[in-house]
């Protein structure tokens, strides 16, 4: 039976919450105004901040997990790109 490892120095909790946010900033962005076009212009700069926003925390997330799962003995949370 393998044995489960009892740390993790994978960041867990802070990407997941990372996801949890950009998912609700895209839920924000696929509102039927931000799609339609019938926002005010202050709006829709709003909706493409928190659309940057969703992305660059996507992106972070799966630069986090892709050097976890590739460098596993020499990953590290703090050394963020």
């Amino acid at each position: 039976m393998l044995e489960q490892k009892t740390t993790s120095k994978f960041p867990t909790d802070n990407l997941f919450t990372m996801l949890v946010k950009a998912r609700r900033n895209l839920g924000v962005f696929q509102h039927h105004d931000g799609i339609t076009g019938t926002s005010k212009d202050h709006v829709v700069n709003d909706y493409g901040s928190k659309l940057e926003t969703a992305i660059k925390s996507a992106q972070n997330v799966m630069e986090h997990s892709a050097a976890y799962l590739l460098y596993q003995n020499d990953y590290s949370a703090d050394n963020d790109s």
